[in-house]
Protein backbone atom coordinates (compact mmCIF):
# COMPACT_ATOMS: atom_id res chain seq x y z
CA UNK A 1 0.00 0.00 0.00
CA UNK A 2 1.39 3.40 -1.01
CA UNK A 3 -1.51 5.61 0.04
CA UNK A 4 -5.03 4.26 0.43
CA UNK A 5 -6.39 3.14 -2.02
CA UNK A 6 -3.29 3.17 -4.26
CA UNK A 7 -0.92 0.24 -4.32
CA UNK A 8 2.54 0.11 -5.93
CA UNK A 9 1.23 -1.00 -9.34
CA UNK A 10 -1.27 1.90 -9.37
CA UNK A 11 1.65 4.35 -9.60
CA UNK A 12 4.01 4.76 -12.52
CA UNK A 13 7.73 5.15 -12.13
CA UNK A 14 9.12 8.66 -12.01
CA UNK A 15 10.65 8.94 -15.47
CA UNK A 16 9.88 12.53 -16.40
CA UNK A 17 11.67 13.76 -19.50
CA UNK A 18 11.16 16.17 -22.31
CA UNK A 19 9.45 15.69 -25.62
CA UNK A 20 8.67 17.77 -28.67
CA UNK A 21 5.94 18.25 -31.21
CA UNK A 22 7.12 20.14 -34.29
CA UNK A 23 4.55 22.56 -35.66
CA UNK A 24 4.48 24.43 -38.93
CA UNK A 25 1.99 26.40 -40.99
CA UNK A 26 -0.30 24.85 -43.60
CA UNK A 27 1.72 26.20 -46.54
CA UNK A 28 4.96 24.53 -45.39
CA UNK A 29 3.13 21.37 -44.38
CA UNK A 30 1.99 20.86 -47.99
CA UNK A 31 5.60 19.99 -48.88
CA UNK A 32 6.02 17.45 -46.07
CA UNK A 33 6.70 13.79 -46.83
CA UNK A 34 3.52 12.79 -45.03
CA UNK A 35 0.11 14.34 -44.96
CA UNK A 36 0.07 16.64 -41.92
CA UNK A 37 -1.75 16.01 -38.69
CA UNK A 38 -3.77 19.12 -37.94
CA UNK A 39 -4.00 20.67 -34.50
CA UNK A 40 -7.69 21.49 -34.31
CA UNK A 41 -7.74 22.81 -30.79
CA UNK A 42 -5.60 23.44 -27.74
CA UNK A 43 -6.20 24.48 -24.18
CA UNK A 44 -4.17 25.12 -21.08
CA UNK A 45 -4.98 25.59 -17.44
CA UNK A 46 -3.04 25.16 -14.22
CA UNK A 47 -4.28 24.47 -10.71
CA UNK A 48 -1.08 23.14 -9.15
CA UNK A 49 2.58 22.42 -9.69
CA UNK A 50 2.41 18.99 -8.08
CA UNK A 51 -0.50 16.61 -7.57
CA UNK A 52 -0.13 16.91 -3.79
CA UNK A 53 -0.53 20.71 -3.96
CA UNK A 54 -3.85 20.77 -5.77
CA UNK A 55 -7.09 21.91 -4.21
CA UNK A 56 -8.62 18.54 -5.09
CA UNK A 57 -7.41 15.08 -6.06
CA UNK A 58 -10.57 14.42 -8.07
CA UNK A 59 -10.73 17.57 -10.22
CA UNK A 60 -7.94 18.63 -12.53
CA UNK A 61 -7.10 21.55 -14.80
CA UNK A 62 -8.36 19.44 -17.70
CA UNK A 63 -11.86 20.67 -16.90
CA UNK A 64 -10.83 24.07 -18.25
CA UNK A 65 -8.20 23.05 -20.82
CA UNK A 66 -10.47 20.35 -22.28
CA UNK A 67 -13.34 22.80 -22.71
CA UNK A 68 -10.94 25.20 -24.44
CA UNK A 69 -9.53 22.53 -26.77
CA UNK A 70 -12.94 21.07 -27.67
CA UNK A 71 -14.39 24.56 -28.15
CA UNK A 72 -11.55 25.61 -30.46
CA UNK A 73 -11.86 22.35 -32.43
CA UNK A 74 -15.65 22.60 -32.64
CA UNK A 75 -16.12 19.02 -31.44
CA UNK A 76 -17.27 17.20 -28.32
CA UNK A 77 -15.93 14.12 -26.50
CA UNK A 78 -18.40 12.02 -28.52
CA UNK A 79 -16.39 12.89 -31.67
CA UNK A 80 -13.08 11.57 -30.33
CA UNK A 81 -11.79 8.27 -31.74
CA UNK A 82 -9.08 7.60 -29.16
CA UNK A 83 -7.60 9.31 -26.14
CA UNK A 84 -4.08 9.40 -24.75
CA UNK A 85 -4.42 10.68 -21.19
CA UNK A 86 -1.47 10.58 -18.86
CA UNK A 87 -1.79 7.66 -16.46
CA UNK A 88 0.70 8.63 -13.79
CA UNK A 89 -1.66 6.87 -11.39
CA UNK A 90 -4.63 4.64 -12.15
CA UNK A 91 -6.96 7.31 -10.76
CA UNK A 92 -5.65 10.02 -13.11
CA UNK A 93 -7.19 8.22 -16.09
CA UNK A 94 -10.59 8.31 -14.42
CA UNK A 95 -10.33 11.98 -13.41
CA UNK A 96 -9.11 12.85 -16.93
CA UNK A 97 -12.07 11.12 -18.58
CA UNK A 98 -14.47 12.82 -16.17
CA UNK A 99 -12.92 16.29 -16.42
CA UNK A 100 -12.67 16.11 -20.21
CA UNK A 101 -16.39 15.31 -20.38
CA UNK A 102 -16.32 11.69 -21.55
CA UNK A 103 -18.46 10.80 -18.52
CA UNK A 104 -19.95 12.49 -15.47
CA UNK A 105 -17.99 13.08 -12.27
CA UNK A 106 -17.86 9.89 -10.22
CA UNK A 107 -18.73 7.69 -13.21
CA UNK A 108 -15.18 7.09 -14.50
CA UNK A 109 -14.97 3.58 -13.02
CA UNK A 110 -18.16 2.35 -14.63
CA UNK A 111 -17.30 4.20 -17.86
CA UNK A 112 -14.12 2.15 -18.38
CA UNK A 113 -15.67 -1.24 -17.57
CA UNK A 114 -16.02 -3.91 -20.22
CA UNK A 115 -12.85 -3.03 -22.13
CA UNK A 116 -13.99 0.37 -23.37
CA UNK A 117 -10.40 1.72 -23.27
CA UNK A 118 -8.78 -1.43 -24.68
CA UNK A 119 -7.47 -1.63 -28.25
CA UNK A 120 -10.57 -2.19 -30.37
CA UNK A 121 -12.81 -0.79 -27.62
CA UNK A 122 -15.17 2.15 -27.95
CA UNK A 123 -12.49 4.62 -26.84
CA UNK A 124 -9.01 3.08 -27.07
CA UNK A 125 -6.60 4.72 -24.64
CA UNK A 126 -2.95 4.43 -23.60
CA UNK A 127 -2.40 1.79 -26.26
CA UNK A 128 1.39 1.89 -25.89
CA UNK A 129 0.97 0.79 -22.29
CA UNK A 130 1.04 4.31 -20.95
CA UNK A 131 2.96 5.43 -17.90
CA UNK A 132 2.01 2.39 -15.89
CA UNK A 133 3.28 -0.15 -18.43
CA UNK A 134 5.60 1.69 -20.83
CA UNK A 135 7.02 5.04 -19.72
CA UNK A 136 5.79 8.21 -18.10
CA UNK A 137 6.33 10.68 -20.93
CA UNK A 138 4.40 9.60 -24.04
CA UNK A 139 6.21 12.16 -26.21
CA UNK A 140 9.50 10.41 -25.47
CA UNK A 141 8.55 7.41 -27.62
CA UNK A 142 9.60 8.03 -31.23
CA UNK A 143 7.32 8.76 -32.98
CA UNK A 144 4.61 9.78 -30.51
CA UNK A 145 1.78 7.30 -30.11
CA UNK A 146 -0.95 9.69 -31.28
CA UNK A 147 0.82 10.32 -34.59
CA UNK A 148 1.23 6.57 -35.17
CA UNK A 149 -2.50 6.14 -34.63
CA UNK A 150 -3.48 9.06 -36.80
CA UNK A 151 -1.23 7.88 -39.63
CA UNK A 152 -2.41 4.29 -39.22
CA UNK A 153 1.15 3.14 -38.42
CA UNK A 154 0.96 0.70 -35.53
CA UNK A 155 3.86 -1.45 -34.46
CA UNK A 156 1.58 -4.34 -33.57
CA UNK A 157 -2.03 -5.25 -32.85
CA UNK A 158 -1.76 -4.03 -29.24
CA UNK A 159 -1.48 -0.43 -30.45
CA UNK A 160 -4.37 -0.57 -32.87
CA UNK A 161 -7.23 1.60 -31.78
CA UNK A 162 -8.22 3.99 -34.51
CA UNK A 163 -8.53 4.02 -38.24
CA UNK A 164 -6.31 6.06 -40.52
CA UNK A 165 -8.63 9.00 -40.14
CA UNK A 166 -9.94 10.35 -36.94
CA UNK A 167 -9.48 12.63 -33.99
CA UNK A 168 -7.65 12.17 -30.75
CA UNK A 169 -7.03 14.12 -27.61
CA UNK A 170 -3.72 14.15 -25.78
CA UNK A 171 -3.62 15.58 -22.31
CA UNK A 172 -1.29 15.79 -19.33
CA UNK A 173 -3.26 15.97 -16.07
CA UNK A 174 -0.87 17.56 -13.61
CA UNK A 175 0.03 20.40 -15.99
CA UNK A 176 -3.43 20.86 -17.50
CA UNK A 177 -2.76 20.93 -21.22
CA UNK A 178 -5.15 19.48 -23.76
CA UNK A 179 -4.95 19.20 -27.52
CA UNK A 180 -7.26 17.88 -30.22
CA UNK A 181 -5.55 16.49 -33.30
CA UNK A 182 -7.04 15.32 -36.57
CA UNK A 183 -5.92 13.31 -39.57
CA UNK A 184 -8.02 12.58 -42.61
CA UNK A 185 -6.85 10.12 -45.26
Amino acid sequence: MICEPLRRLDCCLITDRGGVIALTNQQRARDARKKPIRVLGAGESHTRWNITQGPSLTTTAAKVSGEQAFGMAGISPADVDFVQPSDSFTITVLTALEDLGFCEKGEGGSFVEGGRLAPGGDLPAMTSGGGLSCLHCELQTPPPVPSRHLYGEHSDESERGSSTSGQCILREPSQGGAGVYSYQN
